[in-house]
């Protein structure tokens, strides 16, 4: 039989079919491979990630850690100290009695002698994988067993048996009888003295609190912090106001509010209410008028009251509220203020007569009201209520014209952004939320974005003027420096040894702002971005 010979065409069509095949084996293993190590390189960026986040957690316990070693024995130091000063005023008293020679003993001890500890030596130390571990099985909530300030009880005033006893034994003289203008002059001397020694510089006030800074470790350190100054006071201070000059910041106490020089940090005014220390006296909020003339405090006994900033005379209470007045907020007009309550209502006041001109309040508001901010035209006014949602108002029209939800707890403050294309709110449900504002379309305001980096409730929070940085603080002790943009925090700020309350920025200075607590330390810090 003959055979046709096979066509070169044909031989060479069969290869390529051949090398196609080929080809496509080798891609699809080729695929197969590639997506291999995709999947590796996913796994691996997941327990980067991981890790990342623990390693973050223990070394913020490490400093922790490190803060309440510094306050214990900044505590332990104090009440040494403290009774070193009492022994030598028993040795006084024993001199003027006739006994011998008072001199100032220092009580030895092993800590004082001791440097601080380094973090850097805590972390490097061999122990570290067991420290780790420790704080692991302890969890965060160890992070809340702070020293606060370190209090020891002041040994008794009272010391006529120990007087007794220390001179027991000795050739006790005649009693000597005293002369009682002397005692006085003595004691004044005495009360100069220490008046003097109060008298800090910025800085000195600054060495007294302990503060750690902690930034992102995903994001570089955009910005830096520094404490610029302190103030003290003996119990909470629930609410700082910067004045519209930026010279004089007011700081709300339990029954006052004291009015500070920002140069110096002395008390310039102290505004009174000029009635019996009271519980119910407790201010929760102030503002200033838009000139810093006035003053406007907002407090628990139901009232609202107005100082004139000059002289700290009270001129005038507005009644009309059936709760607490928890927040107040002055018209850039200069006629109105409002006022926020737990008596469900929003209630406008003319401040030349000091009378009610009308309240905002809704037929399903079942709620107090929390916080109240407006818009520089006095337009619109967005109130927090107590029932987790968030209602904008037209003040013109006296109605709700958007009701905001998505808070599951109460709202705690409430403020529009410097620009007022923003809305930001705070919570007690430990979260911030940025939503969408328009003048022209209130009611299509959204949720934006969620913060949830606090661990605890949200007091309050402040917006800076370049619509550049949202500072918060917490229950958790921690102040929070977030990108307004984004609403990601950039930096932690541990110092405070309670509850921080309130935060205020700086009118005037870019970046400057102060924060309160209830361990009655009013902060004032610098954050500066970096080039």
């Amino acid at each position: 039989m003959n055979t046709k010979p096979t066509q070169p065409h044909e031989r060479a069509k069969k290869n390529i079919i051949i090398r196609k095949g080929i080809i496509v084996e080798l891609a699809e293993s080729l695929k197969r491979e590639v997506g291999k190590y995709t999947e590796d390189a996913e796994e691996i960026r997941l327990q980067n990630d991981e890790y990342e986040k623990k390693a973050k957690y223990h070394y913020t316990e490490v400093l922790v850690m490190h803060r309440q070693f510094l306050d214990l024995r900044e505590g332990y130091l104090r009440t040494k100290r403290m009774y070193e000063d009492r022994v030598f005023e028993l040795q006084k008293e024993i001199e003027r009695l006739g006994g011998a020679r008072a001199e100032r003993v220092e009580i030895e001890d092993e800590i004082s002698r001791k440097p601080a500890i380094d973090i850097q030596d805590v972390c490097n130390s061999k122990e570290k994988k067991e420290l780790i571990k420790t704080l692991s099985r302890r969890g965060r909530g160890y992070s809340e067993i702070l020293v606060d300030g370190g209090s020891v009880p002041p040994p008794e005033r009272s010391s006529r048996k120990v007087l007794n006893s220390l001179i027991e034994g000795s050739n006790k003289p005649e009693e000597i009888p005293r002369d009682v203008k002397d005692v006085k002059r003595q004691r004044q001397e005495r009360s100069l003295e220490k008046t003097l020694s109060e008298k800090e510089t910025r800085a000195e006030r600054c060495k007294k609190m302990s503060w750690t800074p902690i930034y992102s470790l995903k994001d570089s350190e955009e910005c830096s912090v520094a404490l610029v100054d302190t103030i003290e006071y003996s119990g909470t201070v629930s609410c700082v106001r910067f004045s519209p000059c930026g010279k004089f910041l007011a700081c709300a106490t339990k029954s006052q509010i004291s009015l500070h020089s920002i140069d110096t940090g002395e008390t310039v005014v102290t505004f009174s209410h000029g009635e019996k220390e009271d519980e119910s006296l407790f201010t929760r909020e102030v503002c200033f008028s838009r000139d810093g003339k006035l003053l406007f405090g907002a407090s628990e006994d139901k009232n609202v009251r107005l100082w004139t900033v000059k002289d700290g005379r009270q001129e005038r209470v507005f009644r009309g509220h059936t709760g607490a007045v928890y927040t107040i907020q002055c018209c850039s007009s200069g006629e109105s203020v409002y006022s926020g309550s737990l008596d469900q209502t929003v209630i406008c006041w003319s401040i030349p007569s000091g009378k009610k001109r009308f309240e905002l309040k809704d037929k399903t508001d079942t709620a107090g009201v929390g916080s109240v901010c407006l818009t520089k035209d006095g337009r619109f006014l967005a109130a927090g209520y107590l029932d987790h949602k968030i209602r904008i108002w037209g003040v013109g029209e006296r109605a709700v014209l958007a009701t905001l939800q998505g808070h599951i707890n109460a709202i705690s403050r409430v403020a529009f952004s410097p620009n007022e294309d923003l809305l930001v709110s705070s919570s007690f449900d430990k979260t911030l939320r940025r939503w969408s504002f328009s003048k022209k379309a209130p009611a299509a305001s959204k949720c934006l974005s969620t913060s949830k980096d606090h661990a605890d409730i949200v007091m309050s929070f402040a917006l800076s003027s370049t619509q550049k940085w949202i500072v918060s603080g917490s229950r958790d002790k921690a102040v929070y420096i977030s990108d307004i943009e984004t609403g990601l925090v950039q930096i932690q700020l541990h110092g405070h040894k309670q509850t921080v309350f309130a935060l205020d920025f700086h009118p005037k200075i870019p970046g400057m702002f102060v924060s309160s607590s209830a361990d009655g330390i009013v902060a004032l810090w610098n954050l500066l971005k970096k080039k």
